[in-house]
């Protein structure tokens, strides 16, 4: 992705994640809607719910009014809030 420093791109197995999911080091993003991330029943989700400590911010939230992503400067301010005190390296999606 152009302008994003590699060391931010990065893999992390679900098995890693997993091993810390009662620590810091992670933060985890899920990007469904606010009913499936609360665990609202759905016919394509068998398995309700989320993540422990993870945090919600559904995909569509980054798509502004005239169908087109947010500007950089409004999406950095969305996630920034949304992610503090985590740095951009401890986010998983």
């Amino acid at each position: 992705m152009p302008g994003l420093p590699t060391s931010l791109l990065s893999i992390v197995s679900a098995d890693e994640v997993l091993a810390h999911l009662d620590t810091p080091r992670y933060l985890v993003v899920d990007a469904r809607t606010a009913e499936r991330f609360a665990g609202v029943p759905h016919p394509l989700d068998p398995r309700c719910g989320h993540i422990p400590n993870a945090k919600n911010r559904f995909f569509a939230d980054n798509i502004a009014a005239n169908g087109l992503l947010h500007y950089p400067v409004v999406l950095r301010q969305h996630w920034q809030t949304l992610i503090d005190p985590y740095g951009p390296e401890q986010v998983v999606h």
